[in-house]
């Protein structure tokens, strides 16, 4: 019987293995970690958007009033609930009449702030100054 030449034998050692998997291992937690990050921004424009248009939706309705029939004291406050479809939960809508009582100087003008807000998280702020057209 021969023996076996173990110099003759190629292959990999335990410790060149064990660095490759490490390597192979940390790669794929990076790419999970990115993925995840990706995904999560994602959603966040997602909801980012969508209380943009409840905004916009909020202040098209706002200009189909006529103008001194809305709030002109200082502070008045008006909420609601909207729901889009493609989001599970509603947007909440503050509306702030006159917070700046300077640009509510008419009775055909006023100042209006929009704060639109999704799961107890403030996600867009507008204003606008609306006036009575003749």
């Amino acid at each position: 019987m021969r023996g076996v030449n173990l110099q003759s034998l190629s292959g990999y050692t335990m410790i060149e293995l064990t660095v490759a998997m490490t390597m192979l291992g940390t790669l794929a937690l990076s790419l999970t970690t990115l993925s995840i990050h990706s995904m999560r921004t994602n959603k966040d424009n997602e909801i980012r958007s969508g209380a943009i248009q409840v905004a916009s939706v909020v202040l098209d309705e706002l200009r189909g009033q006529i103008i001194s029939s809305l709030p002109s004291s200082p502070g008045i406050q008006q909420s609601r609930s909207i729901s889009i479809s493609g989001v599970p939960n509603p947007f909440n809508v503050t509306l702030t009449f006159c917070s700046n009582s300077s640009f509510c100087p008419t009775a055909d003008t006023r100042h209006i702030k929009v704060a639109v807000s999704y799961a107890g998280r403030n996600r867009f702020n507008t204003e606008t100054v609306m006036t009575q057209l003749r």
